[in-house]
């Protein structure tokens, strides 16, 4: 009788002993996590770096034009939904002219998104071949140019290949080079990090 009871006994110290144990470990692995959250948020402040989230918006001011932004670094370079795009010769260069859709909610319409056409043109840089992954699709080749960009309270110019993305959700998508010239970072688990600040009196630019 007293063997079963020490062996109770001793059974229930070494459940115990281990549950504390336990909790122990979980403690640390918290504080642990935690520190190193801490150490990344710190070290992201010291690089001055920028957080975006996943989408953002943006604004073109020589078109004054807001959209939705989609990072992915999976790809290299941007691309900005366009249509109506031609070619043409000015000063001898090669140039391009397009259409872009700016979405904007009208005051007085409350949540109503206004769509409104803008002709842009601007000098074709370099052209990029995107390679096509499904069967039966050709080698798509896309003019790039130099674009005045504005995400929060940043402009920078970047390099974007012109192409149609009525079949995607956002008209514009961040490659690397653009993320990394706002110097930037992605939180894949946030949205609208980075609110657009603009100027008070903003007027359109002469497209050039």
């Amino acid at each position: 009788m007293k063997k079963s009871c020490t062996l109770s006994h001793n059974m229930k110290y070494f459940k115990t002993l281990t549950i504390i144990i336990l909790i122990f470990i979980i403690s640390i692995v918290t504080i642990y996590g935690k520190s190193n959250e801490q150490l990344t948020i710190q070290e992201i402040k010291k690089q001055d770096k920028v957080i975006f989230g996943r989408i953002e918006k943006g604004y073109i001011k020589s078109a004054n034009a807001k959209f939705t932004i989609k990072m992915d670094t999976g790809a290299k370079i941007a691309s900005l939904d366009v249509k109506k795009l031609q070619y043409f010769k000015k000063n001898d260069e090669k140039w391009v002219r397009f259409t872009i859709t700016s979405r904007t909610k009208r005051k007085k319409l409350h949540k109503i998104l206004i769509n409104t056409d803008v002709i842009i043109e601007k000098p074709v840089i370099d052209f990029v071949t995107i390679k096509k992954h499904f069967k039966n699709q050709k080698i798509d080749q896309r003019p790039v140019i130099n674009l005045d960009i504005t995400v929060g309270n940043t402009t920078e110019t970047i390099r974007a290949n012109l192409v149609s993305r009525k079949n995607f959700l956002y008209p514009m998508l961040f490659g690397r080079e653009a993320i990394n010239k706002f110097n930037a970072i992605i939180d894949p688990k946030k949205i609208f990090l980075q609110k657009l600040i603009l100027e008070k009196n903003t007027e359109k630019e002469n497209n050039a």
